[in-house]
């Protein structure tokens, strides 16, 4: 509901797939049920894709090059979580590879963003930057624990542009009341992985695109249930916001 949002923490926009400009949505845990505890015990907010459903990704576009880009979120996620595995990988393109139009898939766009093919991008090859973080939201005795995933893609390789796309995503690893549709608590408890993105992750982008001095920046929030082209024309958003880069990489008007 849209009551339950809380007002937003950063200078934040995003381009949803339909092409306009809103804001980004942050709401307290206790207001959606993501189907885990831990954000609301660590009082974090939640990225939503729409009203009351939690985002799984949250996809940023800096005018920043790539070589700036991952040695800079490789210091900041060390900082602030520590580093369980980094590395780089490349990929090339995979033309007749199938892309599902409406349901995003992990990893999200293909490895380096080879999905893109789909949308008729030419490049021969793409590269990009993984990060696992060490768990962190630790809960002993709940064997509860959050891993956040920073993607790194090099913006050059698929738009000519000196870019950089970042993939923001986290797995919460958690131990919860069973519950039975339409709400009905069971006397058991069940294991299970929940993705999200909150406050805490996205505290770091923006630390992240201040230090920088505010490129051009932008974020895009993927669909999370079956959308008809949702894949697609968010990919095609994508490509028009990084032909629309200046080379400069100053900071644009948020009007």
């Amino acid at each position: 509901m849209i009551e339950a949002l809380v007002p937003v923490l950063f200078n934040l926009l995003l381009i949803g797939a339909e092409g306009p400009q809103q804001t980004l949505m942050f709401c307290p845990a206790d207001k959606v049920w993501p189907g885990d505890s831990i954000p609301d015990i660590a009082d974090e907010r939640i990225v939503l894709w729409a009203n009351n459903i939690q985002a799984h990704w949250v996809v940023v576009l800096v005018n920043l090059s790539y070589e700036q880009s991952h040695a800079q979120i490789r210091e900041l996620v060390h900082e602030a979580f520590g580093i369980e595995s980094a590395g780089e990988l490349t990929a090339s393109v995979q033309a007749g590879k199938p892309v599902d139009p409406g349901m995003p898939m992990e990893p999200l766009f293909g490895d380096g963003f080879g999905d893109f093919h789909a949308i008729g991008v030419p490049f021969t090859e793409t590269r990009e930057y993984r990060i696992r973080s060490k768990p962190y939201n630790n809960q002993l005795k709940r064997k509860s624990y959050s891993e956040a995933q920073w993607r790194i893609i090099d913006g050059s390789l698929l738009f000519d542009k000196a870019c950089t796309l970042l993939v923001v995503s986290r797995t919460d690893h958690s131990r919860e009341w069973a519950w039975m549709h339409p709400g009905i608590p069971l006397p058991f408890k069940v294991t299970g992985d929940t993705k999200l993105v909150t406050d805490r992750e996205m505290t770091l982008v923006e630390t992240f695109v201040e230090s920088n001095g505010y490129p051009y920046t932008r974020y895009f929030v993927p669909n999370t249930v079956y959308k008809a082209n949702g894949v697609l024309d968010l990919m095609t958003a994508i490509r028009k916001a990084a032909q629309e880069l200046s080379e400069t990489g100053t900071k644009q008007s948020d009007s």
